[in-house]
């Protein structure tokens, strides 16, 4: 359910953004500072635009750095960042004029950010690029766009629509459910679990505990370097491929 909202998001992002590149004739950046000290959650929420998040060790603060584009001054005057803070939890949100549903009308917002290392995050997009490096935790509820996720201290949770995925270096136990698009997952201390993949390649490498493949659509399924199991409960269509596996094996026929 909250895929199909973040999609829906994504539709109405995509529709906001149907001009093309070099309609966005206008750009300015955008930056927000907000103190860290005490926030142990964060939520991000990315309509339309690219997303990086970095953690960093030792930063008492959120650094937000952005550019925003448009198609005419006056919209581009409404694309904002916002941040706020409740107790223990932040939230930095690109804000985007709505309307814009004309051919010739437009806005994105690119945003970084820079956080401490500490930090459990959220993030919630429609459209666009992603990278994600360094930081506790992770859940990703995406529409489209590519999802890079580096070094995480703990475990990812990505449910995304369309666009590659590529996950690598991290300690916890990583779970995807993915409409389309390449899977590309190594390195990784604790479990892989892909609950469900409509179509694209399934790449797994370097897992010190299970992997398990829920429910495949198409798309070939190849495994390598894994401590414990490695179990595809469902496949559609295309070949399943593993080696060093140390525990048991069990594939559909």
């Amino acid at each position: 359910m909250k895929l199909a909202i973040v999609i829906l998001a994504g539709l109405v992002a995509l529709s906001c953004s149907t001009v093309m590149v070099d309609r966005f004739d206008h750009e300015e950046a955008r930056s927000v500072v907000m103190d860290a000290q005490g926030i142990s959650w964060l939520e991000v929420e990315s309509s339309a635009g690219s997303l990086v998040i970095e953690g960093r060790a030792g930063l008492q603060e959120l650094q937000i750095e952005g550019t925003a584009y448009a198609s005419s001054e006056d919209i581009l005057a409404e694309v904002e960042i916002v941040a706020k803070r409740d107790g223990n939890r932040a939230l930095v949100a690109a804000s985007l004029p709505d309307g814009l549903f004309q051919w010739y009308q437009g806005a994105k917002l690119d945003m970084k950010l820079l956080v401490p290392d500490t930090l459990e995050v959220e993030v919630e997009d429609g459209s666009g690029a992603m990278k994600i490096t360094g930081v506790a935790s992770l859940s990703v509820f995406d529409g489209s766009g590519s999802i890079a996720v580096e070094e995480v201290a703990g475990d990812v949770f990505i449910e995304d629509g369309s666009g590659s995925i590529d996950v690598h270096a991290i300690q916890g136990v990583v779970t995807v459910e993915d409409g389309s698009g390449g899977i590309s997952i190594s390195d990784v201390d604790g479990s892989v679990v892909i609950k469900e993949d409509g179509s694209g390649s399934i790449s797994v490498r370097g897992i010190e505990q299970d992997v398990k493949v829920e429910d495949d659509g198409s798309g070939s399924i190849e495994v390598a370097g894994v401590g414990g199991d490695f179990i595809v409960l469902d496949d559609g269509s295309g070949s399943i491929r593993h080696q060093d596996v140390r525990g048991r094996v069990q594939v559909p026929d």
